[in-house]
């Protein structure tokens, strides 16, 4: 490894990697992570994996994710535990008593947000975040503004650059609006003491968080710009009451920033309640295929993903002259990934667990048992056109790539058996990896059908309809349906609108789409114009209308907004096609 030309690489901007993650800004934190991420991944590469797996990352066949870090993806954990422990198991930070206080509460759990980030890669996920912290309001007695100023604090911190590489904690917290059925009847736990009164006494206060919480992901930081964190995630199911008039603000907030994701149950075959006891039905048939309960970026208590691997699908279909060869690849692929995340967990569970390098995830977690091995894919549509000739939306293309991810998961009840490890079949977000294996793709075959242009080349994420392609919400999710119920771990359908909507039209939008739609997730996404002297503007629109400056744009990039121009350049080229309605 040349240490000059890795520093230089970064201090000029002259590799993509750079702005690889739009959440990591041009920074010396960011050039310190840069440096230890090649290191992390050259261990990796050689100490880790053998040949047949260095190769197929570094001809692009697959990408295995996360390789700065030598550390697992990401884990769900228990704010119960937080609530009945307080803080401990960190040698070098205070440990602190199980808090009594709203306040103290939260302070605990942005601090152990921000240690278990500085743990792990990927997310930080808590459940039934307003339901466990209700009591704290009824016990404190606390008005809207004193909930509202603590919950500012929280949200405010949370958004620090708190991590390795001057980023905020990437945090996804699950909503439940009203008690959950499991939780309702349990007396409330304060301080590591039970009350005398139950979680299902505490709505009032419930509605006191979640009015303050919407209210303030509304009003954004003090130039009216949109937080990223923490990701709130909603559980929609039979018996939610979308017209109920306290949930407007959430509405509200929707349809101007489109921060949350929905999780829809209403046809599914889950429950909001398996996000506590998943780790305890984890392994009961190991043929079947577990769903990792909380979309893209959360996961149950205790369950998350100790890797991911993206398999490269157009690569392989340009390589193939028949279906069945294709499929052969694909095997051959698949069972590479499968070689490198059994060999992740060996390494994980040696060297990592239980070593005193992750203690707040062994005080809080402590054990691998219940995670998953993540396989995922991207660019099934330019497979089709690569082998095909004919995309995604054509019916040729959409039953093969039913048949593709049908392969996927049988393949994947394959190694569950075989391993006794759980696997899950994930639609990769791929930020960085849809430019990455095109732009290396296109280098090695000028010819292969990819997206964007040939010097910012990208592939289509996952089953998605091709981002120019898109016609209406009713053709995305009468496409996608049958699609992306195949995935067993994280998958999101986005709606991606030119501006803000109003708060009844994105009522309307998640109604209809969870009322009417298998989709098991889904966000609404649209673009937020800024003006560095005037702040935000309402309206689409390039200049500002008051002094005529270009405007700055905000909109999802994977799972969180950020700055379009943070976008890397296979992101940006996205943007750029992407037809917004």
């Amino acid at each position: 490894m040349n240490s000059k030309q890795m520093i230089e690489q970064y201090l000029y901007s002259t590799d993509w990697k750079v702005r690889e993650n739009s959440n990591s800004p041009y920074s010396f934190g960011a050039l310190n992570k840069h440096v230890v991420a090649e290191v992390s991944k050259d261990y990796w590469l050689n100490e880790v994996y053998d040949e047949p797996i260095r190769r197929a990352y570094e001809t692009g066949d697959m990408h295995i994710h996360d390789l700065g870090g030598l550390t697992l993806y990401c884990c769900g954990y228990s704010l119960r535990s937080v609530i009945e422990r307080g803080v401990q198991g960190v040698p070098n930070i205070p440990k602190s008593k199980p808090a009594k206080h709203f306040a103290s509460i939260l302070n605990q759990l942005s601090n152990l947000i921000t240690v278990f980030q500085n743990e792990i890669m990927g997310a930080v996920a808590f459940s039934s975040v307003d339901t466990y912290l209700a009591p704290f309001i009824r016990h404190d007695q606390l008005n809207y503004e004193q909930v509202k100023q603590s919950l500012q604090n929280f949200i405010f911190s949370v958004n620090s650059n708190s991590r390795g590489g001057a980023e905020p904690a990437f945090s996804n917290i699950t909503l439940d609006l009203c008690p959950p059925s499991d939780m309702k009847d349990k007396l409330a736990i304060i301080g590591a003491e039970e009350q005398d009164y139950t979680y299902g006494d505490c709505q009032k206060e419930m509605d006191l968080f979640n009015r303050a919480f919407c209210e303030l992901m509304i009003e954004g930081d003090a130039d009216g710009r949109p937080f990223a964190y923490p990701i709130p995630t909603y559980n929609i199911h039979e018996e939610f009451d979308f017209d109920d008039p306290k949930h407007e603000l959430l509405w509200e907030m929707t349809g101007k920033f489109g921060y949350p994701y929905f999780a829809n149950f209403i046809h599914s075959d889950m429950r909001p309640e398996d996000a506590r006891s998943m780790c305890c039905r984890l392994r009961l048939d190991l043929r079947e295929l577990q769903r990792r309960n909380g979309g893209l970026f959360g996961a149950g208590e205790s369950t998350g993903s100790i890797g991911v691997v993206t398999i490269n699908l157009p690569r392989l279909a340009y390589q193939s002259r028949s279906k069945e060869e294709f499929f052969e690849k694909l095997l051959d692929v698949m069972d590479l990934a499968k070689d490198s995340l059994e060999k992740k967990r060996v390494f994980l569970e040696e060297n990592i667990v239980g070593t005193g390098l992750i203690p707040a995830f062994d005080t809080y977690v402590g054990t691998l048992a219940n995670h998953f091995h993540t396989i995922g894919l991207v660019g099934l549509n330019e497979m089709c056109v690569n082998l095909l000739g004919t995309g995604i939306l054509s019916p040729e293309g959409k039953e093969f790539s039913e048949r593709v991810l049908d392969f996927m998961r049988e393949k994947l009840s394959d190694y569950q058996e075989e391993t006794e490890n759980l696997y899950n079949l994930e639609a990769t977000p791929a930020e960085s990896t849809a430019f990455r294996l095109a732009r290396k793709d296109i280098m090695e075959y000028p010819d292969i059908f990819v997206q964007g242009t040939r010097e910012a080349p990208y592939y289509t994420n996952s089953c998605h309809i091709p981002v120019h392609q898109i016609e209406s919400i009713r053709q995305v999710f009468d496409h996608q349906e049958s699609l992306q119920t195949k995935f067993t771990g994280g998958t999101v359908v986005h709606v991606y609108l030119k501006s803000p909507i109003h708060a009844l039209q994105a009522k309307h939008m998640v109604r209809s789409v969870c009322e009417n739609y298998s989709i098991p997730y889904l966000s609404l996404s649209p673009v937020n114009h800024y003006c560095e002297d005037h702040g935000y503007i309402e309206e689409s629109c390039e200049v500002c209308p008051t002094c005529s400056k270009p405007v700055e744009k905000y909109q999802r990039i994977t799972g969180y907004l950020r700055n379009v121009k943070h976008f890397n350049d296979g992101k940006r080229s996205e943007f750029m096609d992407r037809v917004q309605l």
